[in-house]
């Protein structure tokens, strides 16, 4: 099925996607589910991490940590009333830090997890930047206290109704979701303008910005050593929850997460060599769930705008290439 841009709903055998104006009624009729007979609602217990950073105070960054902070805690009160049809959700939050940051995230978080290492452990870099690891943060919320985890950058704000969302999303059968987020144009953080900023559509963004996964699949990924901050840093989680997903919808064109402003500043030139980084890590997943699953990532990396290929080959069993037209940094591939 294809949408009016003329993106796939279907990817591959497990996962769906959302077509760019597709009504959200549409997407999921489209996957068989009964809207006049839907699953009843079922208890869950979320854990949203996030991986705050001490900014120059009164800087527009810490301002925007502290509106998608007070952003989450709107949206997991809502969570928490009991209401016709609804069950309570447990909502929990968790920080995942540097040490330096341990401070500022405690000002939001009561539970603030120290990671032991950063971006600067890895390799020299050309501008040092202590930036979190992905997976590092991913295994500071994996524990026997949640049944799945949702993880967003920290300038992502939930909307008020986001948790109860993702939860009937979740009671519909889909066990892996990407939610891309609303683009609103760059405005002031201030708390008290939130329901104003909530009420803005924005536009959509192409970029992927908040995942929701089971604490069992995440004990099943392929981990990577991607940065936080910087492009391609996702990519490998993808992957990974293409490989571990029994049904995954990814979410284009719906209205649960916004973001003020798209400065894009992980673009800059001299951050490249991050971006070049992280690929060569989602480039290490994909060889693995690849060479497991090759018909799925096959299919899916054919679909999704990838800037790689997999191909099947009789005797290495698959092949890495580069996508026709792809262009920007980009990893080595088989040759």
């Amino acid at each position: 099925m294809r949408g009016e841009r003329g993106f796939m709903s279907r990817l591959c055998d497990n996962v769906y996607q959302q077509s760019v104006g597709e009504p959200l009624r549409d997407t999921l009729l489209a996957h068989g589910l009964d809207l006049d007979a839907p699953a009843p609602a079922r208890p869950y217990r979320m854990r949203h991490v996030v991986s705050p950073f001490a900014a120059a105070p009164g800087s527009q960054a810490e301002r925007v940590q502290a509106l998608t902070f007070a952003a989450m805690d709107d949206a997991a009160a809502f969570a928490a009333r009991e209401s016709a049809g609804q069950v309570p959700l447990s909502i929990t939050f968790r920080a995942a830090v540097q040490p330096g940051d341990a401070a500022f995230a405690g000002r939001f978080f009561p539970d603030t997890v120290p990671l032991a290492r950063s971006a600067a452990d890895l390799r020299a870099f050309q501008v040092p930047r202590p930036l979190p690891l992905v997976f590092d943060v991913i295994e500071a919320a994996v524990d026997d206290g949640c049944d799945h985890v949702i993880l967003t950058n920290v300038d992502i704000c939930p909307l008020p109704h986001f948790y109860r969302a993702v939860a009937r999303f979740l009671d519909l059968g889909f066990d892996a979701l990407i939610i891309n987020r609303r683009t609103l144009a760059d405005a002031s953080a201030d708390p008290s303008l939130l329901p104003l900023w909530c009420a803005d559509p924005g536009r959509i963004h192409e970029g992927y910005d908040c995942f929701v996964f089971s604490t069992a699949a995440a004990r099943r990924f392929v981990r990577n050593d991607a940065c936080v901050g910087a492009g391609g840093v996702m990519r490998g989680l993808i992957y990974d929850m293409v490989a571990t997903a029994a049904r995954m919808l990814i979410l284009t064109d719906v209205h649960l997460t916004c973001h003020l402003g798209d400065d894009k500043t992980w673009t800059r030139p001299d951050l490249r060599d991050y971006i070049d980084h992280n690929w060569q890590e989602a480039i290490s997943v994909l060889r693995k769930v690849a060479a497991a699953q090759p018909d799925r990532f096959a299919d899916f990396c054919a679909a999704l705008p990838d800037r790689v290929r997999v191909e099947r080959d009789a005797v290495e069993g698959i092949r890495l290439s580069r996508a026709p037209g792809s262009q920007g940094s980009f990893p080595r591939l088989d040759p």
